[in-house]
Order: structure tokens, then sequence, then C-alpha cells
């Protein structure tokens, strides 16, 4: 995530949303990813995932970690690496997987993700995402209030 108005906008809602007397300043600072992360675990709790696969990178796994942890679910970490794409652990055949992250316009794509996971068997349940994407085939969760659904 490299545009400074989307972590504006993620720093928002997290302060919209925080329960702390502070006010988180920026994406580092540990209420961002506890406050969305749990709000994101509580709303993709009806899907049942087993599995989260998220982007490997720092703000990414921090945030996703909070979603598992909510969820109960392990998570893999998805690489894209001179456009080739994998996961760093085994996403098993019938197993349900959300796909997390803040947001994901800045990425190789929603739909080779989810052909990766799917193409190993598993079923990706939903995606799960802080600011307004879409996907055609998967349910997708969106925290942000100001985005249409």
């Amino acid at each position: 995530m490299t545009n400074a108005t989307q972590k504006n906008r993620i720093i928002e809602i997290a302060r919209a949303r925080g329960t702390t007397e502070r006010a988180p300043a920026t994406l580092q600072n540990p209420d961002v990813p506890e406050v969305l992360g749990a709000w994101l675990g509580a709303e993709l709790h009806q899907f049942q995932p087993q599995t989260v696969v998220l982007w490997n990178d720092t703000a990414a796994a921090v945030f996703g970690h909070v979603v598992a942890r909510v969820l109960g679910a392990r998570v893999v970490y998805a690489f894209a690496d001179q456009g080739v794409l994998t996961l760093d652990g085994d996403v098993h055949a019938g197993e349900r997987v959300a796909l997390v992250g803040y947001d994901w316009p800045e990425r190789p794509g929603l739909d080779p993700l989810v052909r990766l996971v799917n193409n190993s068997g598993a079923v990706v349940a939903a995606v799960g995402s802080v600011l307004a994407t879409q996907h055609a085939e998967v349910p997708v969760v969106v925290l942000d209030a100001g985005a249409s659904r």
C-alpha cells in the first residue's frame, strides 16, 4: 500500500471504530490492526474460514494475524515474485479460505490469488478488506462504511 490517501482512510476507519482514548496516527500504531482485524474477523466468521491467506508484507502480516486469531484460523502467506504467485504453506482440498488485506489494488489482483487457492483444491470462501474492493465470484466483506458494497 503506497497511496497516502488510502493509508489516511484506513486510519480514519480505525479511529471511528476504536475503543481506546488514543487516536492512531499511523498504520504502525498497534491499535490499527487490533481494532480493524478484530472487526474484520468478526465479520468473516459467518464464512467459517479455516485459513487466512494474506500478502507477505509487514502491515498485512500484523493485520492478518489479528483476523486469524479472532477466527481461530491458521495463516498462509502469498508471494508475488516476478509475476509468479506462490503460497508459503499448503492449503488443503476442501479447506475454506479467507483472503485478507487492508486493500487490494497494489497487488497482482484478486483473480490470480483466488485461482491459485482454488486450484490447490481449497475454496475461497470470502475476501476481507478494509477499503473497497470487489470480486465477481467470491463474497467480499468491506469495513469502509463509505464504500459501496
